[in-house]
């Protein structure tokens, strides 16, 4: 089954907040990895 997509702001802003906080959290692992690789 294919997913429902919601068209309620709220909804669509609260999903986007959430990518972009799991974006940012998955950038500052990129960069303590690449600080100890870069420093070891």
């Amino acid at each position: 089954m294919g997913e429902v997509i919601s068209h309620n702001p709220e909804e669509l802003l609260a999903d986007y907040a959430k990518q972009q906080a799991d974006i940012q959290a998955l950038r500052d692992q990129l960069k303590d990895i690449l600080s100890d690789a870069l420093n070891n």
